[in-house]
């Protein structure tokens, strides 16, 4: 589906999802190293407070991608052309005196609509963490493994006019404007 080069910056995405989401917690920065391990991310967190004005400590999250896959498809049905892909991943979060783990799958499939917008479906599965010295772990066995929470999101992208040039523009990981 994609016609242009799609350039994979897990650092940038974290901290970009962290500010749309307005997070109480601000990303301080983030550690990903694509040559020396794709699959670790680690993003660490400045203090904070919460709504309430309760002390958010620092914390530390440790992200590691365990499968993945994608592929492009064409929707026999409709004529379009999409793109599904799903991404195995099991993050640990570290704080004064807390240690949580949290295992999740994430399917996410992309439709071409029109040109300039995609639409599509996130689906998240949260799991347990088979960890049989924990609660968590022996509730892991009752439920078989099987997610315990799912969310679906449905997704909407249009491709924005930069009104300085007149054309959709995307800023870069890398701090520049890239121009359509």
């Amino acid at each position: 589906m994609p016609k242009s080069e799609i350039i994979l910056d897990r650092a940038f995405s974290a901290a970009s999802l962290n500010k749309a989401y307005d997070q109480l917690a601000k990303v301080s920065n983030v550690e990903w190293d694509y040559s020396k391990d794709p699959t670790r991310l680690t993003v660490n967190f400045a203090p904070s407070t919460t709504a309430d004005m309760q002390p958010i400590g620092p914390r530390r999250v440790e992200a590691y991608i365990t499968a993945r896959a994608a592929e492009p498809y064409t929707d026999c049905a409709g004529g379009g052309e999409g793109f599904l892909f799903t991404e195995k991943s099991r993050s640990v979060t570290l704080q004064p005196r807390s240690v949580v783990v949290t295992d999740l799958e994430n399917i996410v499939d992309y439709r071409r609509v029109s040109d300039g917008v995609i639409e599509g479906r996130s689906r998240t599965a949260y799991f347990l963490s088979p960890n049989p010295n924990s609660r968590e772990g022996v509730l892991w066995q009752e439920v078989g493994g099987k997610a315990v929470a799912i969310f679906d999101y449905d997704i909407r992208m249009e491709r924005m006019i930069d009104a300085k040039v007149g054309r959709p523009c995307v800023d870069t990981p890398k701090g520049y404007t890239q121009c359509y």
